[in-house]
């Protein structure tokens, strides 16, 4: 199957996935990040990002994830939002050099977190298991 590309606004504008990560990896606190829909799933649109930090970096999760969350309500179009955060210890996984295993990323439906209130709300998409 292949990876879908983007997701789609509630004014059924396209929100191209390479656009999210791009604008995401301006953070000084990220290294690396990807986008992808969770499970692959087009009816949900469930957007999850996936990020590495830099190394250097003192910030707690909380203080990362509500900046990046603030900047991608403010920069998304209206209505849209990211499903769920989840920081990865090492570089992503890739299936050939370069060409970075998107599927096993979309596959993974829980340890995801979303600053909620101040705190950071765990989030799991298990229902959507197929």
């Amino acid at each position: 199957r292949s990876m879908k590309q983007h997701a789609v606004a509630p004014n059924g504008e396209p929100i191209y996935l390479f656009h999210i990560a791009n604008e995401i990896r301006q953070d000084p606190a990220i290294k690396e990040t990807m986008a992808c829909i969770v499970n692959g799933d087009t009816k949900h649109n469930y957007v999850a990002l996936h990020l590495i930090k830099n190394p250097d970096c003192k910030e707690t999760d909380l203080q990362i994830l509500t900046r990046i969350d603030n900047r991608m309500n403010e920069w998304l179009p209206k209505g849209f939002h990211i499903s769920g955060y989840k920081f990865h210890k090492e570089k992503f996984r890739s299936i050939l050099v370069g060409k970075l295993d998107h599927k096993y990323y979309e596959e993974q439906l829980e340890g995801y977190k979303l600053p909620v209130d101040g705190k950071l709300k765990e989030v799991s998409f298990t229902h959507l298991a197929k």
